[in-house]
């Protein structure tokens, strides 16, 4: 029995990388780091799923990008973008996804707290993002400042895009994990 629950974890974090994956085909291309849906995908996979397995989506989400499958942005692919001005926002993934993670039960105890929980999620991947395109990525520091900025506010429409519909899922229990 606990095995089959397993697997079907297993599974639904493949489910998730998948998700995350044709996010990325959602683009909005406002300069040299374009908007997608990604980033509230893998929200999604850290409240819904439990840990470790959010973490598990992300993970086999980066492999798989990092192999040359065409799951990042624009359909790209390759370990180029973990250098390139992107590859902050690719490992912010997997650290704010942890994050979410370590604290799942505590944010999907209100709408509120999911608000919370996910604003500090894009806070810390915007600021590895930006961290990431000054000292990696060279990047000058002033061209960086205005792409991060560029970001806010599509971000906080996700944020509360995210806040919706995860409440609707968690708090009013329509999604078990």
């Amino acid at each position: 029995m606990y095995t089959q629950y397993r697997m079907r974890l297993y599974m639904r974090s493949a489910l998730f990388t998948a998700l995350i994956s044709v996010s990325a085909f959602v683009v909005l291309p406002i300069g040299m780091v374009p908007l997608t849906m990604q980033s509230l995908m893998v929200q999604f996979a850290a409240l819904l799923l439990p840990a470790p397995y959010g973490v598990i989506s992300i993970l086999l989400y980066l492999f798989v990008g990092a192999l040359g499958f065409p799951v990042f942005s624009q359909g790209r692919g390759g370990l180029a973008h973990f250098v390139g001005p992107t590859g902050g926002y690719l490992l912010g993934f997997l650290v704010a996804n942890g994050f979410l993670q370590l604290k799942r039960s505590i944010f999907i105890r209100s709408r509120t707290m999911l608000f919370t929980g996910l604003f500090l999620h894009t806070v810390i991947l915007l600021a590895l993002g930006h961290v990431h395109m000054v000292a990696v990525a060279s990047v000058g520091s002033l061209k960086a400042e205005m792409i991060s900025m560029g970001l806010i506010l599509p971000s906080i429409i996700k944020i509360v895009i995210g806040t919706l519909v995860l409440d609707w899922l968690i708090i009013k229990r329509r999604f078990r994990s």
